[in-house]
This record gives structure tokens, C-alpha cells and sequence, in this order.
């Protein structure tokens, strides 16, 4: 099943465009303080002639190798599956960057045809250091050429606001300067929203990322069944690239289709592939082997425990817009173990978050699956640490209901509903979707159900479609 261009993604086009507009703005009002930096002989001109004395070199020199470490690390940029949106916008910014140059006469200061090699020396250099976690993983994926762009730019304007204005002048008022004061004045703003702009540019990932959470102790194995599962069907039909639980993803089929119910997750499964729509993105699933009913990691994965007040609230935000950015890329590069550090980075990260229930759980001991209704269904205990789980969550985070072993379910809604045979089971009956919903509803929020189980259809997991489906167009359709 492909899709157009949905709303959503129409929404996350005209962010990243308005972001776009931004960042051509304030980088006007960047770049003419730095002329004026640089004018002022301050501590970033002090730097790269005490540079230039100290290495031997020309001047030139100085101003060629970072510019090329930032033509390699844009370059990478670019290239990163993760910034598809932002990819295009890449080379308009740097356009208008060097436009800005030449109409201040600084441009070509520089002898670039002579200081060409030296750039792209600096470039490879650049490209190699911050490719070298992605020939690792696989992925093509940039984190350090992100947090590098995102450094260069916060280092800029810091030394440009202090040469611009403590040593420059810019924005005195004097005779002749009212002109030069206004742009001035505005600059300061216009300064620090480039940094925030370029900290969302190079930290926004065109990627959405699910967590599946699911009971995992004793012998249920409904959540390595549903990973298997989707895993199976995206490798098959969208070539999705396995990136971590091949062991149980090798094993589990074989149980499956014996009748047997594979045992619970006992390593981390992750897998990406790229969504049918008309401007594909990268989807990346992370199954881990955590028990919903631990209360520690729910409590560290949903947030709980945070700082109170107004001044702490403010300094949180405040840290969290300048320090995004390598927040963002120390998560993506470490690789701690333990169950509770794996829900955390999972869930807290997530777009959308998966729980998974087997519809057994909620058939009670006593009774038999063809005797009871719906009503009658009891939700097991581990359900209510889900409820508090999807209620820290944030209110932006989609939440999908799972129910695995779903024939049973099928079974006891056709024990009470009028025409359904309970040998035919069909997992796409909307009526019986919607009862679903409304039976299971009540012990915890959630805006989708999905009814899969591994005894019907032709799949591995039958109804892992409409769930890779809702992963790929949750709101969107």
C-alpha cells in the first residue's frame, strides 16, 4: 500500500520551508556583523593572524581550512538519509551566504582559486572524521557533521557579538550612526535566533521512530512475535535493512509457523526501511527486551521525577535549545545496555510508541474464549503500568494498541454478535475493530487498534500491514 503526499507531511515540508525563510534572513544580519567583526581587529582577527605567525602560512591559509571543514561537514549534511527535507535548502543557504560576501566586497579577500586545494583537502578531511560512525553502523547518518555545523555557527556569533559590539562600536549612538544603530540593535536578536534556527535545521531528522513496548517476563512472547513479524514483512516488501536481533529474528519464524509461541525478547531488534509515500522518509523500529512492568524504567523512560518551579523551567528550556543539538548526537552515538537506559532512549525519542497485549492475558482463568463476551474480558496487570506509561507520554507521541493472539478476541466477539461464525476469523472486520476499541479502550488511551495474530493469513503475523501502515501515516491520512 503506497501513499501521495499526505497533510502531515505537507505540514513538515512548510515548517522546514519557514525555517528556510528564517535562516535566509537572520543570516543576512549574521554575516554583516562578522564584516563588521573583522573590521574591528577584535579577538577572531587576533586569532587568525596569531595563527597565521605561528604556523608560517598566509592568512588565506587560515580562512581556507575551516571553510573547507565546513564545505565537507554540508556536504555530508546533504548526503544524510535522516535531512531528505532539508537536502535542497543546503545549497540555497550557502548561495546566499556567498551573496551576502560579495556585496560587502569580502568575498574575494581571499584568493579561492589559489587556496582551492587547501579547501578540499579540508573537506575530505572533515567528510572522513565525521563519516567514520556511519561506515560502522551502515546507516547514512551524520550526527557529528550536524553538531560540528551547529558549533561552527554558535562560535561565530558569540566572537562576532563581542568584536562586533565591545570593540566595534556597532550600534553606539553618535552623529551620522542612527542608520548603523538600528541595524545594529537588531542584529542582537537576529543573532541569536540564527543559532536556534541553525540548531533545529541540523538536528530536525526526517525520520520517524517507534518504540514497541510489551510485556516480556514469563513465557509471553507477543512482543518478539509482533517485531518478528514486521521486521519479516518490511525486509520483504520494502527491503528493510535489519539492524539489530538477527538471532531471534532468524528463529522465531520457524516456531511460528510450527504453532509454537516463541519466547519472550531477549535482545534488542531494530530494523529501518523507507516509507511508500511520494517524499519517502526513513522509518526505524526498536523492539527492546524491557518488561512494561518494570516500574523503575517506566518511571526513567516517561520523564518522572523532573525539576519544579519557573526558574528551572526557564533554565531547562534554555539548555535544551543551545544544547540540543549535541544531546541529539551523544544519544545517537552511545550504546549503554542496561533495560532501563534502552527504554528510556527508546521511548523518550519515539514518534510513535507500540504496546502490545495478547488477547489471552484477558481471558479470565476460569473461562473458556467461545463462553464469554467482551464485556467479560479483564485487562491483566500488566496493562495498568502501560496506562501510566502512555499517560507521561507526550501529548504530541501516537499511541497504537496492538492485540496479538486477536483470534481469540474474534472468538469471543462472535460467542456474542450476531452473524459471525467463530471459525472465520477475519482481523479486518471494522465492527469488530470498533468493539475492540471501545472494550479496551477504557484501561488506557491509545488512537489506534491493531489485530494481528500468526494463526490466520498468509503473513508471518497476520495484520502486520495495517500496523507498518499506521507506522508510516499515523495522523497523516
Amino acid at each position: 500500500m503506497s501513499g501521495g503526499l499526505s497533510r502531515q507531511r505537507k505540514r513538515e515540508i512548510g515548517r522546514v520551508g519557514l525555517l528556510v525563510v528564517g535562516l535566509v534572513v537572520t543570516t543576512s544580519f549574521v554575516a554583516t556583523m562578522m564584516d563588521r567583526a573583522w573590521e574591528s581587529e577584535g579577538i577572531g582577527f587576533a586569532a587568525a593572524h596569531w595563527l597565521s605567525d605561528a604556523f608560517g602560512v598566509h592568512i588565506d591559509v587560515v580562512v581556507a581550512v575551516p571553510v573547507g571543514i565546513v564545505v565537507g561537514w554540508l556536504l555530508l549534511l546533504a548526503l544524510d538519509r535522516s535531512k531528505r527535507i532539508q537536502a535542497p535548502a543546503i545549497l540555497l543557504l550557502s548561495t546566499v551566504f556567498v551573496g551576502i560576501l560579495l556585496l560587502l566586497g569580502r568575498f574575494w579577500i581571499v584568493d579561492w582559486r589559489g587556496q582551492f586545494p587547501i579547501v578540499v583537502t579540508g573537506a575530505v578531511v572533515a567528510a572522513a572524521v565525521a563519516s567514520a560512525p556511519a561506515l560502522r553502523s551502515g546507516r547514512i547518518e551524520f550526527p557529528i557533521a550536524s553538531v560540528g555545523l551547529y558549533t561552527v555557527a554558535l562560535a561565530l556569533v558569540a566572537f562576532g557579538l563581542v568584536d562586533a559590539f565591545l570593540l566595534g562600536g556597532w550600534g553606539s549612538v553618535g552623529p551620522g550612526t542612527v542608520a548603523d544603530t538600528a541595524v545594529g540593535v537588531l542584529a542582537i536578536p537576529m543573532a541569536v535566533a540564527f543559532v536556534a534556527l541553525v540548531g533545529h535545521f541540523v538536528e530536525y531528522r526526517d525520520q520517524r521512530r517507534v518504540a514497541v513496548v510489551s510485556r516480556n517476563r514469563g513465557t509471553d512472547g507477543s512482543g518478539t512475535a509482533v517485531a518478528t513479524g514486521l521486521t519479516k514483512h518490511v525486509q520483504t516488501e520494502y527491503d528493510g535493512r535489519l539492524i539489530s536481533g538477527a538471532r531471534t529474528v532468524g528463529t522465531v519464524p520457524g516456531q511460528l509457523r510450527s504453532g509454537n509461541d516463541p519466547a519472550p525478547l531477549s535482545e534488542s531488534i531494530t530494523v529501518e526501511y523507507k516509507s511508500p509515500q511520494l517524499i519517502s522518509r526513513w522509518i526505524t523500529v526498536s523492539a527492546s527486551p524491557v518488561d512494561a512492568s518494570d516500574s523503575r524504567a517506566i518511571d526513567a523512560a516517561a520523564g518522572t521525577g523532573g525539576g519544579s518551579g519557573d526558574v528551572r523551567a526557564a533554565v531547562d528550556r534554555i539548555a535544551a535549545l543551545l544544547f540540543a543539538p549535541y544531546l541529539e548526537v551523544a544519544t545517537r552515538l552511545r550504546s549503554g545496555d542496561s533495560r532501563t537506559a534502552r527504554l528510556q532512549r527508546t521511548v523518550e525519542n519515539a514518534d510513535v510508541v507500540v504496546f502490545v497485549v495478547s488477547a489471552s492475558d484477558y481471558v479470565p482463568s476460569t473461562e473458556r474464549p467461545d463462553e464469554i463476551g467482551l464485556t467479560d474480558l479483564e485487562p491483566p496487570e500488566y496493562v495498568e503500568t502501560m496506562r501510566q506509561l502512555s499517560d507521561e507520554l507526550p501529548r504530541e507521541t501516537r499511541r497504537v494498541l496492538a492485540v496479538y493472539d486477536a483470534a481469540i478476541a474474534w472468538e469471543v466477539y462472535a460467542n456474542e454478535a450476531r452473524g459471525y461464525d467463530a471459525t472465520r476469523v477475519d482481523l479486518d472486520d471494522r465492527r469488530f475493530v470498533d468493539a475492540l476499541e471501545r472494550t479496551l479502550g477504557d484501561d488506557f488511551y491509545f488512537h489506534e487498534l491493531v489485530a494481528l495474530d500468526a494463526t490466520v493469513g498468509e503473513e508471518l503475523v497476520a495484520g502486520v500491514d495495517r500496523l507498518r501502515y499506521e507506522l508510516d501515516y499515523g495522523y497523516e491520512s
